[in-house]
């Protein structure tokens, strides 16, 4: 046998074999990150992090709401402005 046909048939051989390979690996890193971002959504303390988060949020949204000053340029931004 010649060096080339040896080297043709390790080829043809090899390269089923490393795409199989490549393709369980890259399939095994896409399930385990599945299932950490599936643990990610069950996480309670993720979850009351969360919802005090949203609390102080909905304090912050009450307070601009509430201000004199910001509901005045609202209102002046609202008005119609005249036209000469």
């Amino acid at each position: 046998m010649e060096l080339s046909t040896i080297l043709l048939a390790l080829a043809v051989l090899v390269c089923p074999i490393v795409m199989g390979t490549m393709m369980w690996m890259m399939n095994k890193k896409m399930s385990g990150s599945q299932e950490q971002a599936g643990a990610n959504h069950t996480n309670p303390d993720r979850l009351d992090a969360l919802l005090k988060q949203r609390q102080e949020l909905q304090k912050e949204i009450v307070q601009i709401e509430n201000n004199p000053a910001l509901n005045a340029e609202k209102k002046a931004l609202d008005q119609p402005h005249s036209t000469r």
